[in-house]
């Protein structure tokens, strides 16, 4: 994913969640512990990992930091970064998805 504006999120592992931020409460939108490890990075398991972590993103905290993003995504720019090794298969693709389908949905 490639920055395309001023707003930056940056969305980490649970593991590395000292990592600074540029929007509190990121965390909230961080997979659990056992979807991480139950991905693995293994591209065999990703529509799984994506079904479980869109199910993770419907709790209310996560739900009402999205609700900030979509803002942000609808005045300006949003520039997703994450820390995983792939770049098709991590959660700021899954989070983008969503938030384009979101903003679609009305």
């Amino acid at each position: 994913m490639r920055s395309n504006g001023p707003t930056i999120l940056q969305v980490v592992p649970a593991s590395r969640r000292r990592t600074p931020t540029s929007r509190n409460g990121s965390a909230k939108l961080n997979p659990s512990n056992e979807l991480r490890h139950f991905f693995g990075h293994e591209s065999a398991r990703w529509q799984e990992f994506r079904r479980r972590y869109l199910a993770e993103l419907k709790r209310p905290d996560a739900r009402a930091f999205l609700a900030e993003l979509e803002g942000f995504a609808r005045n300006g720019k949003l520039t997703l970064a994450y820390s995983a090794r792939g770049e098709e298969h991590n959660q700021a693709v899954v989070l983008k998805e969503l938030l384009k389908s979101q903003s679609s949905n009305g």
